[in-house]
C-alpha cells in the first residue's frame, strides 16, 4: 500500500464516520519519544492514529477498515490503523 492509497482510504472512511487524525507521519526521534515501535508504520506514512467523535462505532469502523485491507488496534485513547499483515498491494 502507498501513502496515497492510505490517504484515499481515510477520505472514504471520513464519509462514513466522524474522526480526527492525531498522528500520521513521525520522525524517528518523535516516534521514540512517544514509545513507538522502532519499525512503526508511522515512520513511512502507513500508520495513522485517529480519535473518533463517537467511540461506540469501533465495530463498524473496523469492518470498513478491513474491507480496505487495514487493521484497527484500539489503543484506549485512540485507534491505530495500518495495512493488515500480509498486505502486499503496491
Amino acid at each position: 500500500m502507498t501513502v496515497a492509497e492510505m490517504a484515499s482510504i481515510l477520505e472514504l472512511m471520513r464519509k462514513s464516520f466522524e474522526f480526527s487524525v492525531t498522528s500520521w507521519f513521525r520522525s524517528t526521534k518523535r516516534n521514540a519519544k512517544v514509545g513507538g515501535h522502532p519499525k512503526s508504520k508511522h515512520l513511512i506514512g502507513l500508520g495513522v492514529d485517529v480519535v473518533p467523535d463517537d467511540w461506540s462505532i469501533l465495530a463498524a469502523f473496523t469492518d470498513l477498515a478491513n474491507i480496505h485491507d487495514l487493521s484497527v488496534l484500539d489503543e484506549s485513547d485512540h485507534w491505530h490503523l495500518q495495512p493488515r499483515a500480509g498486505n502486499r498491494r503496491r
